[in-house]
């Protein structure tokens, strides 16, 4: 993901994203295969969206997509039914459709960071992340199988570029039925100062601000020695995804340059002030291992920082 630095625009500033109900325009479920590359370039997109994605719950909707638009300069859209009932706890299949501005079916997508889509879901309340990886089928069809883990809503992005086209990022919405015990997600600031512990591995973050920029690095130990066995995944040394609590603005982060034994870094640039919730992912020793924290942001937003 030239992104996996949440900021597109036609080239690769902002993009925008209106998740509108009418619009045209840890347990990880993903394909965690092993990965072979050479360490990626750090890269930005922010997809911000103008009105709540989460608005109108309850609605006749619940159990399918509501279409939203990527930037209007690119006309990018992502359409995402689910095929049959969505129950949760059970396995169903997701059609992801993918249109351009024209309206017409996206069939020749760009291999990025080993995948030709990846796809983000999100729980409304920021307890629950997947990053899948859909199997594209004729004629533009992407599918999924999936099982959410809950009732209540729940935020989509693809992440893709077209043969041709720029790098897109599109979003909609799902409403999972049954009797949801999601809330508004209360984030609180992660202590900073000391590590937490995923599994068999420590993790600490780092985070450096330098006006509208910040750099957050992840320090991996294991027993209290540097894992230096840090290996790729997904064509990188590390995969990193913010949101804000609204789950409205997404910032898709990929590593800098090689660092110190057991540490990886990225570049970021908020989009606003305010906390955020990251979720990273590695492969220390060969395991996968996704990791979580809430950080918050003091600077006043900028562009972001990408290829």
């Amino acid at each position: 993901m030239r992104l996996f630095s949440m900021f597109l625009a036609a080239v690769f500033p902002a993009l925008l994203l209106a998740c509108k109900t009418n619009s045209s325009a840890p347990d990880p479920h993903a394909d965690h295969g092993n990965s072979a590359s050479s360490q990626a370039p750090h890269v930005g997109h922010v997809a911000p969206t103008s009105a709540d994605p989460h608005a109108a719950h309850g609605d006749a909707h619940a159990g399918h997509t509501m279409p939203s638009a990527s930037a209007a300069v690119q006309g990018y859209t992502m359409r995402v039914e689910p095929d049959g009932a969505v129950t949760a706890g059970a396995t169903g299949t997701l059609n992801i459709r993918l249109q351009d501005g024209s309206g017409r079916p996206v069939e020749r997508l760009q291999v990025v960071h080993e995948k030709k889509l990846h796809f983000l879901i999100l729980s409304r309340d920021l307890a629950f992340f997947a990053h899948e990886h859909p199997q594209q089928q004729p004629g533009g069809l992407q599918t999924l199988a999936f099982s959410f883990p809950r009732p209540g809503d729940y935020v989509l992005f693809g992440d893709y570029t077209p043969e041709g086209g720029p790098q897109v990022v599109s979003s909609a919405r799902l409403t999972v039925p049954g009797v949801s015990t999601m809330k508004e997600p209360q984030l609180k600031p992660d202590d900073l100062a000391h590590a937490r512990r995923f599994g068999a591995f420590e993790v600490k973050l780092d985070q450096k601000v330098n006006g509208e920029e910040s750099v957050l690095t992840f320090s991996l130990t294991r027993g209290g020695k540097p894992v230096v066995d840090l290996q790729p995944y997904l064509g990188a040394l590390g995969h990193l995804v913010l949101v804000d609590p609204g789950a409205s603005k997404l910032l898709h982060s990929h590593p800098l340059g090689a660092g110190e034994p057991g540490k990886v870094s990225f570049h970021t640039a908020f989009p606003a002030p305010g906390l955020y919730k990251l979720w990273a992912e590695f492969r220390p020793e060969g395991q996968p291992l996704r990791v979580d924290f809430v950080i918050e942001s003091t600077g006043a937003g900028g562009k972001p920082h990408a290829h």
